[in-house]
């Protein structure tokens, strides 16, 4: 597939593929709550509170459950202002969390046996003792924990392999070997299915298969080691500035970033979203930035200016839901004459510059942002 961009910046063809979506997920350790940026390690101190561990995610609420293993108290963090309360006392020796969202259940392990949580109080009832229904396989203390909903699943992993959980009993069911010493906790992503795993010792993020267990190594973080893993809505750290015209599918296109706005990362990850669906989209960068109105062929305002970085080998196709990635090398901004590296202090400006066919027009510009790096 390809897209041509008309006269202005030079025509391009390119053919186009799609990058992968940014996910932005939550560690936990001896000193607090961390933000993790999937695509690049890099991570955010953002909750600063000694001895936390088991975490895991009411992702529709933006909530993650946590407990405190030397009070045994049950904790429910709230990642839209990293405030916490104390839910209650947990009695067992609990040590995974994991919560079934859809129908409100919070479960957990021990060193041998599954409990039930009371996610409002913390009250706990023992299911059963955890063993494995493989003769050939034996259990080990489950060290991570979370649920599927995807397939519908509770998962867990000990320092050898990936297991189902019967919720009713206990009884744990071999998927496979993951071949991860060190593996600490996992989350299953509600949304596409994937599994992720934390490796404290070595502080790695893993991604591991969810039918046959097997881990690969996804990216080494800068901080550790955590022993919790959840998941979090992904943090626009841009400003948005100027303005956008609305396109032909009835909304303002609009550009957000991800991740933490650090130079030692290497990389931000930003979105387009409010596009046109199936219509190509070019991003454009700079330091510089004003107000130009539109020019023949365009109704939108360009709102970046001066030695524009052109990034060319990203041009994608909006899916579906009117959306494209942009996966921004920060050492090789694609200026002229010679790429740029962007520095700690310094300003970038982005922009979308998409087909749109409305009015007469056939391109428009989505409504900027601006990074102030670190």
């Amino acid at each position: 597939m390809k897209a041509c961009f008309p006269p202005g910046l030079a025509l391009i063809c390119l053919s186009l593929a799609a990058p992968s979506h940014g996910q932005v997920l939550v560690g936990v350790g001896i000193d607090g709550a961390y933000e993790i940026d999937i695509s690049t390690g890099s991570t955010n101190h953002v909750l600063n509170m000694m001895g936390i561990e088991g975490a895991t995610d009411a992702a529709s609420e933006n909530l993650i459950y946590a407990r405190t293993p030397l009070l045994d108290l049950l904790l429910l963090v709230n990642l839209d202002n990293w405030s916490f309360q104390a839910l209650g006392s947990m009695a067992g020796g609990v040590r995974e969390l994991a919560f079934d969202e859809a129908r409100r259940e919070l479960w957990a392990t021990s060193s041998s046996s599954l409990i039930y949580v009371d996610p409002i109080t913390g009250h706990t009832v023992t299911i059963g003792a955890l063993y494995s229904t493989n003769p050939w396989m034996t259990l080990g203390e489950i060290r991570g924990l979370d649920y599927d909903v995807a397939r519908d699943r509770l998962v867990g992993t000990d320092s050898i392999s990936l297991w189902t959980i019967d919720k009713t009993s206990g009884a744990c069911a071999w998927i496979g070997a993951h071949n991860a010493p060190g593996l600490e906790d996992i989350h299953c992503d509600p949304a596409s299915g994937a599994y992720w795993g934390i490796s404290g010792p070595a502080s790695q993020l893993l991604e591991l298969d969810p039918i046959s267990g097997l881990a690969t190594h996804k990216v080494w973080l800068d901080e550790g080691p955590f022993n919790g893993l959840a998941a979090h809505e992904p943090r626009d750290t841009g400003t948005a500035y100027c303005i956008a015209s609305p396109n032909s599918s009835g909304l303002q296109a609009e550009t957000l970033a991800y991740g933490f706005g650090l130079v030692s990362s290497g990389r931000v990850l930003l979105a387009t979203e409010g596009l046109p669906p199936g219509q190509p989209a070019l991003l454009i960068s700079s330091q510089a930035w004003s107000f130009l109105p539109p020019v023949p062929g365009t109704m939108g305002y360009q709102c970046v200016i001066g030695n524009l970085a052109v990034f060319r080998d990203s041009v994608s196709f909006a899916d579906n839901t009117g959306r494209v990635m942009h996966d921004v090398d920060l050492t090789a901004m694609p200026t002229r004459p010679t790429s740029t590296s962007v520095q700690p202090g310094e300003t970038w400006h982005f922009q979308a510059w998409y087909r749109d066919d409305l009015g007469g027009s056939t391109t428009n510009f989505s409504l900027p942002t601006r990074i102030e790096f670190q």
